[in-house]
């Protein structure tokens, strides 16, 4: 695996890493060939067992400054926002992109695997996205569980905040049949 070369900026996002994802972050990180790993920095105690080579990703606003919305949506957005602000600033010309929450349990090997076949696939899909998601409304986002996609959809995308409807109904249930290809 480590002749690949795989031109990819992979990024764990939210709350909750554990220290055994930080071993895998940091067995992933040690790899090189164009891979480079990241975390937002969420300022997460755990996050001081990173390797030196992860790339810690500050939000470009602090969390209390991020407007109220629906779950958790606002937060992916300005995590999204706050990495695109990071690439641009590092000139960071990775062909692709993942976005992965840490709060899972991850197979180095196996993800690995899947980092290979990227290529392949993005020939035929522009997205590549969980459809086993927390967020029931993905209408205007991305999964917030684990999507790739080229690198340029995030540097080139203006991510716009969404603030609870008004309505009295439950703004979800209108769009639940969105698909997890149709979400961005």
């Amino acid at each position: 695996l480590l002749e690949v070369n795989y031109s990819h900026l992979v990024v764990f996002c939210g709350r909750g890493i554990t220290f055994d994802l930080c071993n895998t972050i940091n067995q992933l990180a040690k790899i090189g060939n164009n891979l480079l790993i990241g975390v937002t920095n969420r300022n997460e105690k755990e996050l001081k067992h990173l390797n030196k080579k992860v790339l810690r990703i500050p939000l470009y606003i602090p969390e209390t400054e991020i407007p109220k919305g629906i779950s958790s949506e606002n937060y992916l957005i300005c995590e999204l926002k706050s990495i695109a602000k990071y690439i641009k600033k590092n000139s960071i010309e990775n062909k692709f992109f993942t976005r992965i929450r840490k709060d899972i349990f991850l197979n180095s090997q196996i993800f690995l695997e899947y980092l290979q076949v990227v290529p392949s696939l993005t020939k035929r899909y522009s997205i590549i996205c969980s459809d086993h998601s927390s967020n029931l409304l993905k209408r205007y986002c991305l999964s917030d569980h684990f999507f790739t996609t080229n690198i340029g959809m995030i540097k080139d995308k203006n991510f716009i905040y969404r603030v609870r409807s008004k309505k009295n109904s439950l703004f979800w249930w209108k769009y639940r049949h969105i698909k997890a290809n149709e979400i961005l």
